[in-house]
């Protein structure tokens, strides 16, 4: 879920759309979602408080460039 949905501060709109194709991204490069091991709750909190995610340096420069 977009960091902006967790926070109920703004509608959705395209970032939230934006955000979404970077998360699943990185899932697909991944094989899972950031914070995989954490209860639900936590993995908002680690959403809305913590930088994003990183991918691992295995992934080419263009790709990761996508990502921010």
């Amino acid at each position: 879920m977009a960091p902006e949905l967790i926070k109920l501060k703004k509608k959705y709109n395209h970032k939230v759309d934006i955000w979404s194709l970077g998360i699943f991204a990185f899932e697909i490069a991944e094989g899972e979602p950031p914070y995989m091991n954490e209860k639900q709750a936590k993995v908002l909190y680690n959403i809305v408080t913590k930088d994003p995610p990183q991918i691992r340096n295995k992934f080419s420069k263009d790709f990761k460039d996508f990502l921010k």
